[in-house]
């Protein structure tokens, strides 16, 4: 009994002393963190900065309203694309047709730029489903492509029983959308060339050379697209680094 005792009495002491020493321990930690000598939170090993809002914009600006011209309209082409009276008042000069970005139909995802190392670059993370409107329509030169609201809204009153106009160029041959599903930081193509599929939603009517033109200005198209998209991740990680 007395031998136990002297052991309870003895493991005592030693827990007393442990306490104090993780006080002291404790009190120590304290005054360093009001002191600023340590940092009060322990240090996280990576830091991540949400981007997406700027990521979006950024797509939006680039590819809203990018056009491709084509080369100037043989005559008897500008006649079965557009009112012949608009022709004859034009003389059939000048009229070409032009590729056109309507709308950025549905842009969704998110992005982020991670750092795993301050002493190494950023990874730059995205990944986005991308659909986009256009149009290939007749213009000429000096005029907008694109209809005014005045136009669109007198359009809707005179044409298409008070419904919005399905088109907002005034001669509008063909029209569908191009859409990629994966344009994400994980599935960069090799060659910097991002595919995308094209849908026609309003097949051009005339037939001919004429709808050659208008396929081969959309496709012309497309390829631009693309090209803003691989400008648009040089952009990111630039702006970003």
């Amino acid at each position: 009994m007395i031998l136990d005792k002297q052991i309870m009495d003895q493991e005592c002491d030693e827990d007393d002393v442990w306490k104090g020493q993780r006080d002291d321990h404790r009190k120590r930690l304290e005054s360093e963190k009001e002191a600023g000598i340590i940092p009060a939170a322990p240090r996280t090993m990576w830091e991540a900065k949400e981007v997406a809002r700027w990521c979006e914009q950024r797509l939006r600006d680039l590819l809203l309203s990018t056009y491709i011209d084509g080369e100037e309209l043989a005559s008897e082409l500008v006649y079965k694309a557009i009112d012949a009276e608009e022709a004859q008042k034009r003389e059939c000069r000048g009229f070409r047709l032009r590729a056109i970005v309507t709308d950025v139909l549905k842009l969704a995802g998110d992005a982020s730029v991670v750092r795993l190392n301050a002493h190494k670059p950023p990874l730059h993370y995205f990944d986005f489903f991308l659909k986009l409107d256009w149009e290939v329509a007749v213009t000429h030169p000096g005029e907008n492509a694109y209809r005014t609201a005045d136009e669109l809204i007198s359009a809707a009153a005179k044409i298409d029983d008070g419904k919005a106009p399905p088109s907002v160029t005034k001669n509008r041959l063909s029209a569908g959308t191009f859409k990629i599903k994966e344009f994400c930081s994980e599935e960069i193509p090799e060659d910097g060339t991002w595919q995308l599929a094209v849908k026609v939603k309003r097949p051009c009517d005339v037939d001919g050379q004429l709808a050659s033109e208008v396929e081969g200005l959309r496709d012309r198209l497309r390829e631009q697209v693309a090209r803003l998209l691989s400008r648009w991740v040089d952009e990111y990680r630039g702006h970003w680094a």
